[in-house]
């Protein structure tokens, strides 16, 4: 075997990146394999499958920060146990942090930065990596970059949902934004040190006739995987979807249903009728912030009430739409919570997806709360200082609540249940989802009423202190778990009765495919917890890894400076870790050096894994948890 690609893979979810790297290969007549990244579980398996193959190349897709973690210690135990091979890791995170993965003892041989296929093509073939494009080794750079472009991919078979054909798409890369916070942005801006642009759109010509030969071959369910499909200005963003619409049908495609995460702002009126003619049956509206507060202190330039329009069209026209917040960070203060919660609160008709700020690796965002020191450990465990007790004490109740932030969340629920609902009343009319229908209002109702609630309330007692909130939290405990699993369970009632519906419709059985539920177990797999709890099960949703006290003057510092959080620039430029109730504890010692770990009440994790992280902390400091043992959150995941 040439290459053997190790990466993640779910039931009817296709990996673009993956199915480019191996369309490459074969184009080159070179054999390839995919073995599915399986976490700390699945460590021992996934070696195994690279042992039995013996590949001269392994590569690694590392695509989520969230992953980051997993993955080293995978390629690190791969090399312990006696793999020869060249391990070479790519994707956007690692052209973001390689000089982490490089300084990490992590037994990484070659880090790809952008396009790989190249890349690998040539390390397949034996040639020196610093002869090819976009590669960096210990020993330096070597040729330019090669910024990544969509491409049609090869499929064998179509996935399924609810008895329609279905396809995702990836017709873009990048994002013409700068959004500070934002990890598409930091690459896009690498693509553009690289010569590249920010953002690169498919020619319409080329997405009709891929949808067209979907459709053919009886595609009708479409799932947008771009980060940012649509033009920014809205009458360009217009324009261009009446082109794709008249380019389909002068194909003849029939009737579609699709999915597409947008921006708020760039939704009108007639962006909205444009969006509901051609097909879109659900959204997932990227607000991020309420307020123009908020939008500032997270580096986001756009209209406060553009969030809320943005809803409100779009559900006039039967679109059904999940909307996210960008609520607590390391920088936020808590006036701005405060004010953020009530903009929250005008939001009606969409669940509202609650998410901690995360200062990714590469982002603006990130390099900024380095420079304030509010970011301690590196990327592949970072801990965040925040700036305001009080917005610190807020995230903490949040963090407390485990269906609020940690587990499968109620709108990632709603999530599932929108693209089901949406699908049959798009594709078959006459199907009976009244029931469903009805229970995706109440859930959405009851669901943001009384995230509003505890906001309120987490407001409230952060303004008298750490005791208020300790009370609250001890108070809302019981209640929040209660609640939300009674939510949950409505909307898994109601997508078996939109399956029934559509069985009848269909005259066979058919299923709902429930996205947010499979990327959710996936992201358990990439939890720490998972390496000590094999028989747990649990679906995840999204962090905030925070120590147990807010910063205060003068900072905790590092004995030895070299090991505090750097930024780290690109040629100057989301489960909770929880995962339920499991969490990973670490000693520290008085420098702030982590010592020890152990799994879920004490648990020995397997002393090569406890070994391999060991090291790959050794060069990570945190002087704010120093002489404690602390329960780290260890994974997350984000849904779109």
């Amino acid at each position: 075997m040439d290459v053997a690609l190790v990466a993640v893979v779910a039931p009817n979810i296709e990996n673009h990146s993956i199915a480019a790297l191996r369309g490459a290969l074969d184009d080159a007549g070179l054999s390839s394999c995919v073995i599915p990244f399986e976490g700390f579980g699945g460590i021992d398996a996934m070696i195994a499958a690279v042992m039995r193959t013996r590949p001269r190349v392994c590569g690694v897709s590392l695509q989520t920060t969230e992953s980051m973690l997993a993955a080293l210690a995978f390629t690190r135990v791969l090399r312990e146990r006696g793999y020869e091979g060249t391990i070479a890791v790519g994707g956007h995170v690692a052209t973001l942090a390689a000089d982490e993965i490089l300084a990490a003892n992590a037994c990484v041989d070659v880090v790809v930065e952008l396009a790989g296929e190249d890349a690998l093509v040539g390390l397949a073939r034996g040639r020196d990596p610093l002869t090819l494009p976009g590669t960096r080794t210990r020993d330096g750079r070597g040729l330019a970059a090669i910024p990544v472009a969509p491409r049609a991919i090869r499929r064998e078979r179509l996935g399924d949902h609810l008895g329609f054909g279905a396809a995702d798409l990836v017709m873009s890369r990048g994002c013409a934004a700068s959004c500070g916070y934002c990890c598409v942005a930091a690459v896009s801006a690498a693509t553009e040190a690289a010569g590249g642009k920010r953002h690169v759109r498919s020619d319409v010509a080329w997405i009709a006739d891929e949808i067209a030969e979907l459709a053919r071959r009886g595609a009708r369910a479409f799932h947008f995987m771009d980060d940012n499909l649509l033009p920014l200005a809205p009458a360009d963003a217009v324009a261009w979807l009446v082109q794709l619409r008249s380019a389909l049908q002068q194909r003849r495609v029939p009737r579609i249903a699709f999915s597409l995460q947008l921006r708020a702002d760039v939704v009108t009126a007639a962006l909205a009728d444009a969006l509901a003619e051609l097909g879109l049956a659900r959204a997932y509206i990227g607000i991020d912030g309420y307020t123009q507060g908020q939008l500032r202190a997270i580096g986001r330039n756009a209209p406060a009430p553009a969030g809320n329009m943005a809803v409100e069209l779009l559900t006039a026209r039967g679109v059904l739409c999940i909307a996210n917040a960008l609520i607590v960070g390391p920088t936020i203060r808590y006036e701005t919570i405060v004010a953020e919660i009530e903009g929250l609160a005008a939001v009606q008709l969409a669940p509202v997806h609650l998410l901690p700020i995360e200062a990714r690796p590469g982002t603006v965002y990130h390099r900024r709360a380095a420079a304030r020191g509010l970011i301690e450990g590196g990327p592949l465990w970072p801990v965040y200082r925040f700036e305001d007790e009080r917005a610190f004490l807020i995230s903490h109740v949040l963090t407390s609540l485990p269906t609020r932030l940690a587990e499968r969340s109620v709108p990632i629920a709603l999530y599932d249940l929108a693209w089901a609902l949406g699908v049959a009343n798009r594709l078959a009319p006459t199907a009976d989802t009244t029931r469903a229908a009805e229970t995706y209002a109440a859930v959405t109702a009851a669901w943001n009423a009384d995230q509003l609630r505890v906001l309120r309330a987490a407001v409230a007692a952060a303004a008298r202190g750490r005791e208020a909130i300790d009370e609250l939290i001890l108070s809302e405990q019981g209640f929040v778990r209660a609640h939300d699993d009674a939510l949950l369970r409505r909307c898994d009632e109601a997508l078996v009765e939109i399956e029934r519906a559509m069985s009848a419709i269909q005259r066979r059985d058919v299923k709902a495919h429930a996205r947010g539920r499979i990327l959710g177990g996936l992201a358990f797999t990439m939890s720490l917890a998972a390496a000590c709890s094999p028989g747990r099960k649990a679906t995840i949703d999204a962090p905030m890894m925070v120590p147990d006290a807010a910063i205060d003057a003068p900072l905790p510092a590092c004995a030895d400076p070299a090991r505090m959080s750097q930024s780290i620039p690109y040629q100057q430029e989301q489960q909770t870790c929880a995962c339920g109730d499991v969490n990973v504890t670490a000693t520290i010692d008085a420098n702030g050096v982590i010592t020890a770990l152990t799994g879920d009440q004490g648990a020995a994790l397997p002393p090569d894994i406890e070994r391999c992280l060991l090291d790959l902390f050794a060069g990570y400091c945190y002087p704010t948890l120093a002489g404690m043992t602390y329960a780290f959150p260890t994974c997350h995941v984000w849904i779109a």
